[in-house]
């Protein structure tokens, strides 16, 4: 989890250059939904979170 890497919503927020709201909203729909999110969102929590973005989806992937 976004989490275990040791970050904030907040700091996530920065990194992936999202609002704070839009970051909290969105960890709660990949929780359920995650591919009914788009890839472009995720991609910026991805980079903001320092993991590849098939760890973020599956959480099976090493980091990059």
């Amino acid at each position: 989890t976004i989490a275990a890497k040791g970050l904030t919503q907040r700091e996530l927020a920065v990194r992936g250059g999202l609002a704070e709201t839009q970051i909290s909203a969105i960890l709660r729909r990949l929780e359920k939904r995650p591919l009914a999110i788009e890839l472009s969102t995720l991609s910026k929590i991805a980079d903001g979170a320092g993991v590849s973005l098939q760890w973020l989806i599956f959480g099976d992937a090493p980091s990059h």
